[in-house]
């Protein structure tokens, strides 16, 4: 020994187990010491603001390093080895505050002996409501109480509001309140959380966020166990969203939970479509929407429960199309524009539409007929006329009525509903015999078809000088014909055609044609003759402008009876001037 210590290598080798055996003992003194809570809070200034949130919480009586450093020797080695990085920054002045966590409390620790472990009893825990304070006025502790939430008011769903421990559900399920509705007052139902539903939930800490270190300055805290912290996962795309996966609602299904209630408070928000007036708003939903699904509330078809039926011809109760909550009279009926059938059974086969022969205000007829019916016919159903459907045309007069005559078409043409009498009018006048004779007498083709003209059954005297009745009548044949210049002397025992030769309705012939051209070409006879006679003429001579014209001979002014041009031959032919 003392040969080694004469040399270096031997002091080395003898004073290396010490510095070793030193070292380990001065490393778990050490760690020993800077495992204790107390170092963490009054050690080290930065950790001030943790220690005082660990006072304050249900963990204050679990050392620090029981959560933030895992089970086993190795773990605690890697630890304080990280540690060490701490005192570095701690001397060299780095510390950035609030000192970020950067390892997260692993599940394992959560459920170490002595801590959290999952017993079967502990799976279903009820959760509470209780009313959130204003944000910013969170006090320290995080089982019970309020809290503020980033969004600021909120539901904060606790345990219970004086103990730390949560309610466990003895029957799986948590028993709702019965009412009508939430109020204002009401509390929301309690949320039964199940851990088996959330095993896929890798860590604790990420439902159970900041159950110590509550408070931090610089971040916001939001509480694990309000609805804003739920539906960070309950977004409808990680986890569902839907009410009903966490609130078990305390009456019957009436849809979607969002149309009564929103998510930062239980009391219904839900307008009734109606006044209701104040009887039937403390009735329950289900009591007049009766016919209500898991999807909807249903058209309201309970009234008759309650009140009784009170139109006992109506087949089809829905009481709410024509009266309101508030008051039972007057009625908002308004009668549809079809349908009738629904309602009402007709008193007579089938018609085709109701409102083709009533109205919605009045069950009398007031079907305007094609033709008006009178007498009895107005009697008779409809049927008894039209026996191949109401829209089919009816039978005629002859189904019934014997008809005296031949077809002449439409009864009503000539006769009425009330008398066979015939009203008949001719499209002209017929007089003495010709009244009597049958219609089909002249009408031979039918008759619709012209009649025969007077020829069918008279002699005609004379060459055709048209219609008969131009110059006869129905009863006589004595002319009646007045010609448009009156006819004298012998012109009026001439024949129509003596002088009409191109027919009796063109121009008679000139009197030239029979007593030809005199008076040097005149021929506008009747200037100064009459029908009586050649001889007597009505000629004047107008004035010439010179005296003594009238002792003259005619032929003077008019050579050869020339009367057409004037020629004086004491003139040199020229017209006299007056002079």
């Amino acid at each position: 020994m003392r040969r080694l210590w004469h040399h270096w290598y031997g002091k080395l080798l003898i004073a290396l187990p010490i510095v070793l055996v030193l070292f380990a003992t001065a490393s778990l003194v050490a760690a020993s010491y800077t495992e204790r809570s107390s170092f963490c809070i009054s050690a080290c200034h930065e950790m001030n603001p943790y220690g005082t949130t660990w006072k304050a919480s249900v963990h204050h009586d679990v050392a620090c390093v029981k959560c933030h450093i895992k089970p086993g020797v190795v773990e605690l080695v890697k630890a304080k080895g990280s540690a060490l990085r701490e005192v570095y920054v701690h001397f060299a002045g780095e510390v950035k505050a609030p000192i970020a966590v950067t390892e997260h409390v692993p599940a394992s620790t959560c459920s170490q002996s002595g801590c959290h472990s999952r017993r079967p009893s502990y799976d279903r825990v009820v959760l509470r409501a209780a009313p959130a304070m204003a944000a910013g006025s969170a006090g320290p502790t995080a089982a019970a109480g309020a809290t503020a939430s980033a969004s600021g008011a909120t539901t904060r769903l606790t345990a219970a509001t004086t103990s730390a421990q949560p309610v466990v559900a003895a029957t799986g399920s948590p028993a709702a309140p019965s009412g009508a509705a939430a109020t204002s007052s009401s509390p929301a139902p309690p949320v039964v959380f199940s851990h088996s539903q959330h095993a896929k939930v890798p860590q604790c800490i990420e439902c159970h966020d900041r159950v110590v270190h509550e408070v931090v300055p610089g971040k916001i805290y939001v509480d694990p166990a309000s609805m804003t912290f739920c539906l960070r996962c309950h977004d409808g795309r990680r986890a569902s969203g839907a009410c009903e996966t966490c609130h078990k609602p305390p009456h019957a299904p009436r849809g979607a939970c969002t149309d009564c209630h929103t998510g930062d408070t239980w009391a219904s928000s839900f307008t009734h479509p109606t006044a209701l007036g104040p009887k039937h708003k403390t009735v329950v939903c289900e009591q007049c929407h009766t016919q209500s699904s898991a999807d909807t509330m249903g058209f309201p078809a309970g009234c008759v429960d309650c009140h009784g039926k009170k139109h006992k011809t109506v087949s089809v109760v829905l009481c709410a199309k024509c009266h309101v909550p508030t008051h039972f009279a007057p009625s908002t009926f308004k009668h549809p524009d079809s349908g009738c059938g629904a309602c009402h059974t007709p008193p007579h086969p089938d018609r085709g539409v109701c409102l083709r022969c009533h109205t919605t205000k009045s069950w009398a007829n007031r079907l305007k007929h094609p033709f008006a019916l009178a007498g009895r016919h107005t009697s008779f159903a409809c049927e008894k006329c039209h026996t191949k459907g109401f829209d089919k045309p009816g039978l005629n007069c002859d189904s019934c009525h014997h008809r005296p005559h031949t077809d002449y078409g439409p009864c009503l043409k000539c006769h009425t509903m009330t008398s066979f009498a015939s009203n008949f009018s001719h499209p002209f006048q017929l007089a003495g015999p010709h009244t009597s004779f049958a219609c089909e007498k002249c009408h031979t083709k039918g008759i619709d078809a012209p009649g025969l003209n007077c020829d069918s059954c008279h002699h005609r005297p004379h060459t055709d000088y048209g219609p008969c009745l131009k110059c006869h009548t129905m009863t006589s044949f004595a002319s009646n014909f007045s010609h448009p210049v009156q006819l004298a002397g012998v012109h009026a025992s001439f024949a129509c055609s003596r002088c009409h030769v191109n027919g009796l309705g063109s121009p008679g012939v000139s009197c030239s044609s029979c007593h030809g051209s005199n008076h040097g070409g005149l021929t506008n006879c009747a200037q100064c003759h009459t029908q009586a006679g050649w001889r007597q003429t009505t000629f004047q001579h107008g004035n010439t402008g010179m005296d003594g014209w009238q002792r003259m001979a005619c032929t003077k002014c008019h050579p050869n009876n020339q009367f057409g041009r004037v020629y004086c031959t004491c003139h040199g032919g020229k017209p006299p001037s007056g002079d």
